[in-house]
């Protein structure tokens, strides 16, 4: 992805600074997309992301993936005023079944940046490592709200379809604030040490994928 604007990301990052990154202001329903021109593995994959959102009374799309409004899958955090709110989220909707994870934890320091991993691969056998969900090196509990995903999920991700950063179709939600060091890796579930690591003071920096 492009990256256009310069901001400071974790301190003690020396080895590999982020120097820039993309503000989104859902006020300019701003996003990115991008329709591969031919499918990739839409069972096992995995996302990686440094991303600060801010306050905002919308939910808070990261990424999208729909062929046409449905089926989708979508990850993100839920906004303040929700259920669910300032939690952790992935959704995944074949058009008649819901599929989903919420975290277990609240996400509502909007000073702080924070690294995302989302490692996806529905071949595997036990239901608990189809998908994990990491933030800052740390796995996260995450709560099969809407239902765990079945075995060999499809979830149209990486699919020949337009994909979406910082937006979703379903009910037209734009993200609000900012991205960078972006990485989607198509056909395997990755760990967080594969994108950063750990500093001489014990804070979670970037390392050069």
């Amino acid at each position: 992805m492009a990256l256009i604007q310069s901001t400071a990301i974790p301190s003690g990052a020396t080895d590999f600074e982020l120097e820039q990154s993309l503000r989104f202001n859902d006020d300019d329903t701003a996003y990115l997309s991008k329709t591969p021109a031919s499918a990739g593995n839409q069972k096992t994959w995995t996302f990686s992301c440094w991303v600060k959102k801010t306050f905002a009374t919308n939910t808070q799309p990261i990424i999208h993936s729909s062929p046409s409004g449905n089926p989708f899958f979508t990850f993100g955090f839920f906004s303040h005023d929700s259920g669910n709110a300032d939690k952790c989220y992935l959704y995944y909707y074949d058009g008649s079944t819901d599929y989903g994870y919420t975290s277990t934890r609240l996400f509502r320091d909007y000073s702080a940046w924070l690294h995302i991993v989302l490692a996806v691969d529905t071949t595997q056998g036990t239901e608990s490592n189809r998908v994990k969900v990491y933030i800052n090196g740390i796995e996260e509990t995450m709560v099969a709200t809407y239902g765990a995903f079945p075995q060999n999920l499809d979830t149209y991700y990486n699919n020949n379809n337009i994909q979406y950063i910082g937006f979703t179709t379903n009910a037209t939600k734009y993200f609000d604030g900012y991205l960078s060091e972006v990485h989607s890796i198509d056909g395997a579930a990755k760990t967080p040490a594969d994108f950063a690591e750990t500093g001489t003071y014990g804070e979670w920096k970037p390392i050069e994928y």
